[in-house]
């Protein structure tokens, strides 16, 4: 004969057991699933952040590496050549006949959110008084050169001579990281 109360112990066993399982289940479900959801929906957000970071360098970068009129290459110098590259711009500024009121390297706003691995965005802001045409060839001169920089936030006001402009601009470009 089967012993009724070891049958009805048994499922009081089973029924814990399948008790116990589905609050495994749920806790899971709602708390290390939940979570790894969120992490993985984070990380979707900062790929897509770096993959607008690295088009917009690649495209920068392609500019710079283009063949200029006078078939000199581009070269993208190194971070530790930074103030060779204020000399140099401070130069083409005097050779253009611009008076140098200020130049300040800045820290930019794109370059704290960017993280490239091999190359870093740097600004240069200039504060300039010459007149437009002198000004339009300085430009000309900094995007051809051997290590190109690109015009930004171009502010220009009337001077105190009739035929000087007190110019702001801010100067963009790359180097590489050390």
């Amino acid at each position: 004969m089967i012993n009724i109360d070891l049958l009805l112990m048994d499922t009081k066993k089973l029924a814990l057991y399948a008790l116990l399982f589905c609050g495994l289940v749920y806790c899971d479900v709602a708390y290390l699933l939940g979570g790894q959801m969120k992490a993985v929906a984070e990380a979707k957000g900062r790929i897509a952040s770096v993959k607008t970071q690295i088009t917009s360098i690649s495209r920068d970068m392609a500019l710079m590496k283009q063949q200029t009129g006078n078939a000199q290459t581009v070269i993208v110098r190194p971070e530790g050549d930074i103030p060779d590259l204020l000399r140099y711009v401070s130069g083409v500024a005097a050779g253009r006949s611009l008076k140098l009121l200020q130049i300040t390297p800045v820290k930019s706003r794109e370059v704290k959110a960017m993280q490239s691995q091999s190359y870093l965005g740097f600004s240069i802001k200039l504060d300039l008084v010459g007149g437009f045409h002198d000004f339009g060839g300085f430009l000309s001169e900094l995007e051809k050169g051997a290590h190109p920089f690109f015009a930004d936030e171009i502010k220009i006001t009337q001077g105190e001579e009739t035929v000087k402009q007190r110019i702001s601009v801010n100067l963009k470009s790359y180097v590489k990281k050390q």
